[in-house]
C-alpha cells in the first residue's frame, strides 16, 4: 500500500488557490475603486477588467456578471458585521460602545485597500443603502430581543444612528486622515450609543 503523500499535487492546489485569491482580492479591490466614482447599475464587465488588468475570460472564471460581483461583496460586509453583532452582549455594548466599533475598525483594517474606496463614496449609493438597511435591521432585531422598547422610537434612533456613522466615516476617509480610524471610532461609538442607551431608560 503506497501511503506517500503526493507534494506536487499539494504545492499545485495552494499555488492555484492563492491564484485564485489573488484573482478576487483584485477584481473586488477594482469594483471598490469604481464605487467610489459611479453608481453600481453603470458599473459594468469592462469597467471591471479594465481596472484590474485582468481579461474578461477571467472574470467570468468567477463571477456570471456584475450583479453576482454585488450580492458577494454585499454579502460578506454584512455577514461581517452580522457575525459581530451575534457576539456581543448589548447590554454589555452599553456600558463599553467601543467594543462594537473596535470590532467595526478590525474590519475595516483586515482589508483596507478595499473599505478604504468602499466607504469614500459619496451621494445616493444603492449598494451601501443596502448594507446599511441590513445592519440596521439586525441591530433592531438584537435590541428589541433583550428589550421592551418602542420599536418607532427605536427605528428613528437607528436610521440617525447608521445614517451619522456612514456619514462620518465617508468624511474621514474623504480627508487628510489626520485622526486616527481608531479614535473616529471611539468618538463615534460615544455619540451613537449615547443615544441608545437614553433609550432603554425610557418607560
Amino acid at each position: 500500500m503506497n501511503n506517500k503523500i503526493n507534494t506536487t499535487d499539494n504545492n499545485t492546489s495552494k499555488k492555484t488557490d492563492l491564484r485564485v485569491i489573488k484573482t478576487k482580492r483584485a477584481i473586488r479591490n477594482a469594483f471598490a475603486h469604481l464605487l467610489a466614482e459611479k453608481e453600481v447599475a453603470n458599473i459594468t464587465v469592462t469597467d471591471i477588467i479594465q481596472r484590474a488588468e485582468i481579461n474578461r475570460k477571467t472574470f467570468y472564471n468567477h463571477y456570471t456578471g456584475v450583479h453576482e460581483l454585488v450580492d458577494e461583496v454585499e454579502d460578506e460586509i454584512v455577514n461581517n458585521v452580522e457575525h459581530i453583532l451575534t457576539e456581543l452582549d448589548f447590554i454589555f455594548i452599553l456600558t463599553n460602545p467601543y467594543k462594537l466599533f473596535d470590532k467595526l475598525t478590525a474590519i475595516i483594517n483586515s482589508d483596507y485597500d478595499f473599505y478604504s474606496p468602499l466607504l469614500s463614496m459619496s451621494g445616493n449609493v444603492s449598494l451601501v443603502t443596502k448594507i446599511s438597511e441590513s445592519l440596521r435591521n439586525k441591530t433592531k432585531d438584537a435590541i428589541l430581543s433583550q428589550w421592551d422598547v418602542n420599536e418607532k422610537e427605536l427605528d428613528i434612533m437607528l436610521q440617525f444612528v447608521f445614517s451619522g456613522t456612514f456619514t462620518v466615516y465617508q468624511n474621514w476617509f474623504n480627508s487628510d486622515r489626520t485622526m486616527s480610524l481608531e479614535t473616529l471610532s471611539r468618538i463615534t461609538s460615544t455619540v451613537c450609543f449615547g443615544g441608545i442607551s437614553s433609550l432603554m431608560k425610557l418607560d
